[in-house]
């Protein structure tokens, strides 16, 4: 079963003043002008989880992240989706390895902009077992063959990745905000919007 034990945090810049918010499956705060809401809707065997805020005046968003305990034993496989087309994408276990290419292909690959088509300069490849990333969507599957999919519903404000870290057990979401602006007195903004299921194939 999934678990939303959701342990999140929210960081903000405004009127030169740098701000910390935590968050779970349902906040509702709001403190110096800037508003945060998290939300957990269940349907069925179906969950989301939405984050939106608003602000009063003008609000840089610093960084949002979330993690969930989905990596319980380490023995899970793990499929995280690759961004764009050179990126690994296939089920990965606690002794796989996500590898950036070699420094040899550097200057072929600079020159080609094959580094478009990747993640290799904003995605860190610690070249560890089990530490593994992806954008978008996923699934985790436990043994007996339980798989638990997510997947975002909203990349419009910026890409969702996902870290897991089988040897460490950690799953993480987190919100690509780098350079986002909420201007003042806007609409609320959804910055998470996470779709959640569980079944067999």
């Amino acid at each position: 079963m999934i678990d939303f034990t959701c342990d999140g945090f929210l960081v903000y810049s405004s009127n030169g003043r740098v701000s910390r918010i935590p968050f779970n499956a349902h906040t509702d705060c709001a403190e110096n002008g800037f508003s945060l809401k998290s939300s957990l809707e269940r349907t069925g065997g179906e969950k989301r989880l939405t984050l939106s805020v608003s602000a009063e005046s003008h609000t840089h968003i610093l960084a949002v992240e979330c993690a969930l305990p989905f990596i319980k034993t380490g023995r899970e496989r793990v499929f995280l989706n690759g961004y764009q087309s050179w990126t690994d994408t296939k089920e990965f276990g606690i002794r796989d390895r996500m590898k950036a290419p070699s420094k040899i292909l550097g200057p072929i690959i600079e020159k080609n902009w094959l580094n478009r088509y990747a993640d290799y300069e904003f995605q860190r490849y610690s070249g560890r077992r089990g530490d593994l990333h992806g954008a978008t969507y996923g699934w985790v599957r436990s043994d007996g063959d339980q798989v638990s999919f997510f997947g975002s519903l909203d990349e419009s404000t910026g890409f969702t990745f996902f870290y897991a870290d089988l040897k460490g057990k950690t799953f993480r979401i987190v919100k690509d905000v780098e350079g986002m602006v909420l201007p003042a007195a806007a609409e609320s903004t959804v910055l998470l919007d996470v779709f959640f299921t569980e079944g067999t194939e």
